[in-house]
């Protein structure tokens, strides 16, 4: 796959991405430094999606970059969720051409993954990329409203001292609450 095929690429999502309020991630942002040679992202208030080229289109290739690609981005994304925000992943395979009946079902399983976030192979066909209309995030209406961003509801003080202490050691809180409650470490009532 040549990187004028990859800026191809990328200048075809940047003009599917924009009227959905994602631009090309700046240099800065976290999923910048996941990336392999080639990779590229966009983000926005609501969703970030990287690019993942995919030099040798085998089925071990594959399933291996996939799952390379949507830790490192599910990495991202917890840190995302730590600042509280929320945000979905999505990840887009670049095959340097049509899959194989080979490599077919294993392009299949990728898209139907459910782990971490959505999946979408594309591929260069000699002549552009395919399945560009697949990429569901580059689909969605554009958005109306002011741009800001999605978080989690404020709560009332003593709820957001228990999710702190919850997300700092949750063991602990969970083990003073079945203290609390007469029960045992397996939810049995203590005698």
């Amino acid at each position: 796959m040549t990187a004028a095929n990859l800026d191809m690429l990328a200048a075809r999502i940047d003009a599917l991405a924009q009227p959905v309020a994602l631009r090309e991630a700046d240099e800065a942002h976290p999923t910048r430094s996941i990336l392999p040679p080639g990779g590229r992202a966009w983000a926005g208030t609501y969703a970030w999606l990287i690019v993942w080229p995919i030099a040798e289109p085998t089925p071990g290739a594959i399933d291996a970059q996939c799952t390379e690609a949507e830790s490192r981005l599910d990495e991202a994304l917890k840190e995302a969720r730590d600042r509280n925000e929320v945000i979905d992943g999505y990840v887009v395979l670049a095959l340097p051409e049509p899959p194989t009946p080979t490599t077919r079902a294993v392009v299949r399983r990728t898209e139907l993954g459910t782990r971490f976030c959505r999946k979408h192979v594309v591929w260069w066909n000699g002549e552009d990329w395919a399945q560009m209309d697949t990429i569901t995030l580059l689909g969605l209406p554009r958005p109306n409203g002011g741009g800001e961003r999605a978080a989690f509801p404020a709560l009332p003080a003593d709820q957001e001292t228990l999710a702190e202490r919850l997300r700092t050691n949750r063991k602990e809180v969970v083990e003073e609450h079945l203290r609390d409650a007469g029960l045992d470490a397996a939810g049995e009532a203590e005698e």
